[in-house]
């Protein structure tokens, strides 16, 4: 998507969901999706998907031991948007959820009562006029 943010929409007035990243272009889906929610008059799901536990076997004993200092910090990204989404717009409701396993599973799994589902491209550099607005070409139907 080159710095773009990914707009995928279903025809209900249903919450808006955003994947939450600490990239330049999920932020920029943040800002984006807040918009799109108070465009609506519907909530604002943030989702912060952090690695599958069905891993932690594969762990070395150094990295089970930084575990639970990563699953913090990854906590605070999601307080962290919640509150610049709150800052956007203090209207719309706001719900923050952390949830383990895999990014992609997790996403399509949490959009089914979603009406429309935002993700930046997780590139972390500014390149891209476009960053956080929505093109035609990265828009396309939910599928029911």
């Amino acid at each position: 998507m080159n710095g773009r943010v990914g707009v995928r929409r279903s025809r209900e007035a249903m919450p808006v969901l955003v994947g939450v990243s600490d990239s330049h272009s999920g932020q920029a889906a943040v800002r984006r999706a807040v918009e799109e929610a108070s465009e609506r008059g519907v909530a604002l799901n943030l989702v912060r998907v952090w690695r599958d536990i069905d891993r932690l076997g594969s762990m070395t004993m150094d990295e089970a031991c930084q575990l639970s200092a990563q699953k913090r910090s990854e906590e605070r990204l999601l307080r962290s948007a919640a509150a610049r989404a709150r800052e956007l717009n203090e209207e719309i409701e706001i719900v923050a959820k952390f949830v383990p396993g895999d990014l992609y599973d997790r996403l399509l799994a949490t959009s089914h009562g979603a009406g429309l589902l935002i993700v930046g491209d997780g590139r972390d550099d500014e390149t891209g006029s476009s960053l956080g607005t929505r093109s035609e070409e990265h828009t396309s139907e939910l599928q029911s």
